[in-house]
């Protein structure tokens, strides 16, 4: 939803066109937000927080795209990464707070399933690697309000999945090395999990793991530099 919850958006079964995106308003309800092509679906997963650009996925005549909505252009598809696999659907899950950076996930060759990027107009669609080279998945669980800052999950289909941190001056970084070497935390009682979402400010880092052998949630606050 919006900042202010006006705006709610997500994904319904459309008669026409299998799935489609929608946008809630106390006022006018549950829109439709139709698709690229006629008949073809279109996906809602979140929205920029003053309300002003929803991003998802789009069908186009050959396949699935990454794509973002406003009500100037409607549904506009951003593309995949060089190299992806026809039959893997990009998808952008999150918004900057003024929906000028998007980011999501794209396979890039037919070996890597998914590939987090990050996109704007001015730069286009990028591919943000994998922590390690055995890895076919990097996804995006979060985004700062800025667009500068992106969490998510490097790994592959077995299991072996870890936590990122990504900015443009640093690149990828497994959370536990950001927090061990750059900030000096002692992680010795902790198996970190997941990180799930970051604050608009991006100080602020939430996620699971195990401590001491129980499975708890944690929150990490990053100083300002």
């Amino acid at each position: 939803m919006s900042a202010d919850g006006a705006i709610v958006v997500g994904t319904s079964g459309s008669e026409e066109r299998g799935n489609q995106g929608f946008r809630w308003t106390e006022a006018e309800g549950l829109q439709g937000l139709g698709g690229l092509i006629d008949g073809g679906s279109s996906y809602a997963s979140a929205i920029s927080s003053d309300g002003s650009t929803i991003v998802g996925a789009v069908t186009t005549a050959t396949r699935g795209e990454a794509a973002y909505w406003t009500e100037d252009t409607g549904w506009m598809a951003i593309g995949t990464l060089e190299g992806a696999a026809i039959d893997v659907n990009p998808a952008a899950s999150n918004v900057s707070s003024d929906g000028t950076t998007i980011a999501g996930n794209s396979s890039s060759t037919a070996a890597r399933l998914a590939e987090a990027f990050v996109w704007t107009a001015e730069t286009g669609m990028q591919g943000l690697g994998f922590l390690t080279e055995n890895h076919t998945i990097s996804t995006i669980t979060g985004i700062s309000g800025d667009g500068q800052t992106l969490i998510g999950v490097s790994g592959t289909l077995t299991g072996d999945q870890v936590s990122f941190i990504w900015d443009a001056e640093h690149g990828m970084r497994s959370i536990k090395e950001f927090f061990v070497e750059v900030h000096g935390l002692d992680l010795s009682e902790w198996t970190l999990g997941n990180a799930l979402d970051i604050s608009t400010d991006g100080h602020t880092l939430v996620g699971s793991g195990v401590h001491n052998g129980v499975s708890e949630g944690w929150v990490a606050h990053i100083p300002a530099n």
